[in-house]
């Protein structure tokens, strides 16, 4: 065994599992688990990653239905979010006009009791 070693520790890559081989001699390998991950090579995102996006072709009427009923959803939820601003628009304006009622009072309370 010229030229080989007699012992030493290899990295070795198996699919999903990395693992750290250790040897005395090369005739009796051990293998010890150390990182449980996924191992990915340029091989596999070449095989695995389809190089297309695809592709479908619909009838000129089920676009135009496909648009209508976008739009249509557009349209909902637009006036669902006008109605959701002015339902809160309405409440704090509400809670403005009572707290400037009690600031006023307050102010009044406190004038009046400078007066004396």
């Amino acid at each position: 065994m010229l030229g080989k070693p007699k012992f030493g520790v290899f990295a070795v890559s198996i699919s999903s599992v990395f693992i750290l081989s250790y040897s005395k001699e090369l005739s009796d390998i051990e293998f010890v688990l150390i990182q449980r991950s996924l191992m990915y090579s340029m091989f596999d995102l070449l095989f695995e990653t389809p190089s297309y996006r695809p592709v479908y072709v619909i009838s000129d009427s089920e676009m135009k239905e496909l648009k209508k009923n976008q739009h249509q959803e557009e349209l909902d939820e637009i006036t669902t979010q006008k109605v959701r601003l002015e339902d809160a628009f309405k409440a704090q304006l509400k809670h403005l006009e009572e707290r400037e009622k009690e600031v006023k009072k307050e102010l009044k309370v406190l004038s009046a009791s400078k007066d004396k």
